[in-house]
């Protein structure tokens, strides 16, 4: 869906798209009370960033200021049409409008960024010099995570930055790298090299002169000048985190500034022209200490596919179920670009992007996972992380071709091959006994992408079972059946045990889970008793999507379990049909993406297949030919 503001003479055009018609109402263009209005909602940021917390007045004036902003922009029947929630809204707006707080817009009952996966596009005369980002394809993303802290004053920036490589290295979808304090030259050669750009550190937004806003690193500033310089020959990043200070901080883009076609307004707008497709800032100072936690949320919640705008949403609602709504973190970031767009997309992995073992542990032996120095200006940090590799199959094919002269020749280099094959095999079996394992079953293939038909399916959920004891009927029922399936995994039961005691309420399963690193946890709501509601949580959203009523039996949990297998596993069915769209009850949460292809069956037998298009939270749009209740499911 497409919310569009933009200004026409003394009006501003409100046009809602939401399928071949868009709907349209104009509203009395108010300039002076909209910039009011909008620097009083900074004002509000401002006090809280004082007191390092907003109090429950200032959150209730900034309602208010949401409130008048939403009523003075937005007209009364376009605010009528707006989806309930739970849905993706690109905000296309004005460039005149950019300074308008549009995520603290309010409808009387929650913020726009609490309700909707927002993103903005702006329109603008500006012409994009750069490339446009490519969207993923297949395996790994290559990501750069970048810690500075030139001034002394950040000490959790590397501390972010190496919860960040820890995470994304368990979800196997990126390749991350970190430098620590690098050097402008060290940024600005080796930022093409990646899809995502992370950033941890201070920025300056220059009001006078915002082409010289930007990063601070360790020997000056990386400029919206220096971006904009960069935006020539290969494509930019697909994704820029500035997890800074004012990083998309602005000043309206004025129409009358466009005569030369060089004007910048600040990181975000320099970035955005040079070709990134997806742009995440804050507008405002920080300084409660929650922007690492945000961080964390949101690449997790892409790592299990879900869009840009549902990622940052369900971040924004974890920081405000973990600290309540008075942090100011949720209310600081905006996100420029398609909200439904997918960086990160598990599903395309294919067989042929796999490494070989000698090859794998050659990249293992590249200490490019931990903090680089960069004193000396100029230098590669890429020269010293390791060896390169070079692989040349068109060289490596004609060697073969010429192959040896004599018998005896060709089994020598077939020994040779197997020889450091086995080498290579052995090394990297070594060096992963080596490495810290987290506290999980046996089963195996734990914690890997699995492989079907050379395409590589979403990692299993990892699931801390917490509901009773192991050795008691309802524990060992549990245990037993989800043991059985090759479509969980189960944290250990020495994990669980180290947690204490068994959680009875949502808060405290929420805080196993984040101890265990689990993606779900089920334990017993309530009070014990004969016939127990098991739950199952979600640990990053914070959402109860299963509860069932069961019978303290071996026998009972058989549809606890079958309930948990729909809800995160894909297996559901056809709710409705909307002329050509098939709508689904399978969504993000059941580890369903974009260009998902999900099997249909009719009275048991097989009668199809659709594919998504577009994904909430626990439901799906998909194409295809379908009938109403027919099943459907991801394929195994």
């Amino acid at each position: 869906m497409r919310l569009s503001f933009h200004v026409q003479g003394d009006a501003v055009v409100n046009t809602l798209e939401a399928g071949t018609l868009s709907f349209k109402r104009s509203v009395a263009l108010e300039t002076s009370r909209i910039h009011e209005l909008s620097l009083e909602a900074l004002s509000v940021l401002e006090r809280g960033n004082r007191a390092h917390t907003l109090s429950d007045s200032n959150l209730r004036h900034l309602r208010e200021v949401g409130e008048q902003l939403t009523h003075l922009l937005t007209h009364p029947e376009i605010l009528e049409r707006l989806p309930s929630g739970d849905e993706a809204i690109v905000l296309s707006l004005d460039e005149s409008l950019v300074t308008v707080p549009w995520e603290l817009l309010h409808d009387g009952e929650d913020f726009f960024c609490h309700r909707y996966d927002l993103g903005r596009l702006v329109a603008t005369p500006q012409a994009m010099i750069g490339r446009s980002a490519p969207m993923p394809s297949s395996g790994p993303l290559k990501m750069l995570v970048i810690c500075a802290d030139p001034q002394g004053d950040l000490p959790q920036v590397q501390a972010e930055g190496e919860a960040l490589l820890t995470r994304l290295d368990a979800r196997r979808v990126v390749d991350a790298n970190l430098i620590a304090d690098p050097t402008v030259e060290n940024v600005r050669r080796q930022l093409k090299d990646y899809d995502i750009i992370h950033f941890a550190g201070h920025a300056e937004h220059d009001a006078a002169h915002p082409e010289r806003s930007g990063w601070l690193l360790a020997d000056g500033k990386l400029t919206a000048a220096d971006v904009m310089a960069l935006s020539g020959g290969r494509s930019m990043p697909m994704l820029v985190f500035s997890n800074a200070c004012r990083s998309s901080e602005t000043e309206a883009w004025r129409p009358e500034d466009h005569a030369d076609g060089h004007k910048v307004y600040g990181l975000a707008n320099a970035f955005l022209l040079a070709g990134v497709r997806l742009y995440v800032g804050t507008q405002w100072e920080v300084v409660d200490g929650h922007s690492a936690d945000l961080a964390l949320a949101f690449y997790e919640a892409l790592g299990r596919g879900a869009g840009a705008g549902m990622a940052m949403r369900v971040a924004r609602k974890k920081i405000v179920r973990e600290q309540g709504e008075t942090t100011l973190c949720w209310a600081s970031y905006v996100l420029y670009g398609d909200p439904s767009l997918v960086p990160m997309r598990p599903t395309e992995f294919r067989q042929k992007d796999l490494l070989s073992a000698s090859l794998l542990d050659a990249r293992l032996a590249i200490p490019a996972k931990r903090p680089i120095s960069t004193n000396g200006v100029g230098r590669d940090e890429r020269e010293i992380t390791g060896p390169q590799l070079a692989v040349k199959p068109d060289r490596g094919a004609a060697a073969v071709s010429q192959g040896p002269r004599s018998l005896s020749g060709l089994i020598a280099l077939i020994s040779a091959v197997i020889a450091l094959a086995a080498v290579g095999t052995v090394i990297y079996l070594l060096r992963e006994q080596s490495r810290p394992k987290p506290n999980l079953s046996d089963k195996a293939g734990v914690g890997l992408p699995r492989l079907e038909n050379g395409k590589q399916l979403p990692v299993n959920p990892l699931v801390a079972l917490m509901a009773a004891p192991d050795k008691s009927l309802l524990g060992s029922c549990l245990r037993g059946e989800l043991e059985r399936s090759p479509r969980f995994r189960l944290v250990s039961t020495a994990g669980v045990a180290e947690q204490g005691a068994l959680p009875k309420t949502r808060q405290a399963a929420l805080r196993a889970g984040q101890a265990l690193r689990a993606e779900v946890v089920v334990y017993a709501d309530g009070k014990d008793g004969v016939k127990p509601r098991l739950a199952a949580v979600d640990v990053l959203t914070g959402d109860v999507p299963i509860i069932v009523t069961i019978n303290a039996t071996r026998t009972g949990c058989g549809p606890f379990i079958r309930e948990m297998s729909r809800v995160l596993l894909g297996e559901g069915q056809v709710l409705s049909l909307e002329g050509g769209k098939v709508i689904v009850d399978l969504g993000w949460r059941s580890r369903v993406a974009p260009g998902t292809v999900l099997l249909l069956e009719r009275s048991g037998r097989p009668a199809g297949s659709l594919t998504v298009e577009k994904v909430e939270m626990d439901r799906s749009v998909a194409r295809g030919k379908a009938q109403v209740g027919d099943r459907v499911r991801l394929p195994r």
